[in-house]
């Protein structure tokens, strides 16, 4: 078999999945070439760039010789993944840095601030990380890996929000 293709997620509908696949040296095209092909083009969706050129230029060839794990849906006779337990809110190609929080706060829509990860209990570390954000809606939102997240919602972390003072 030339290429590798995993699936264990039922979001995972895609011919081939960005991230999740794999090809032996020598089994497509240059790549290059295959690439300025689908970018001379109007793309559909630049979303789903990715997405839209595996289907075109790469599914081809590779699903002519290819092995896939696929857990949740079976398709083109794949085999099953190792029976390791997973989290149930992880999977291969899980995006850690996908969940978001919203912290309210009273500034007033526009504001430049910063918001810092830090510790419920002060004897702990002063932040874990601190990242720029404006107030939005009365509230200031970004993402944080999963790990982190999964914390802020046991209480062990909080999330700071100081306006930005510019001098």
């Amino acid at each position: 078999m030339h290429f590798h293709h995993m699936r264990d997620n039922a979001t995972h509908t895609e011919l081939l999945l960005a991230g999740m696949w794999g090809v032996s040296a020598g089994a497509l095209p240059p790549m290059q070439q295959l690439a300025e092909r689908f970018m001379s083009r109007p793309l559909q969706s630049t979303h789903f760039a990715d997405q839209y050129f595996l289907r075109e230029f790469v599914w081809p060839y590779a699903h002519q010789s290819l092995l896939q794990h696929d857990s949740v849906f079976g398709f083109m006779d794949a085999r099953p993944f190792p029976s390791e337990a997973v989290p149930t809110d992880s999977h291969v190609g899980y995006s850690e840095g996908s969940p978001f929080f919203d912290v309210l706060t009273d500034l007033a829509d526009g504001t430049p601030v910063h918001w810092e990860l830090v510790a419920a209990s002060p004897e702990n570390a002063p932040f874990i990380c601190r990242y720029p954000a404006i107030v939005t809606g009365g509230a200031v939102r970004g993402n944080l890996p999963a790990r982190y997240a999964r914390r802020l919602e046991r209480g062990e972390l909080i999330i700071r929000v100081k306006a930005d003072t510019r001098e």
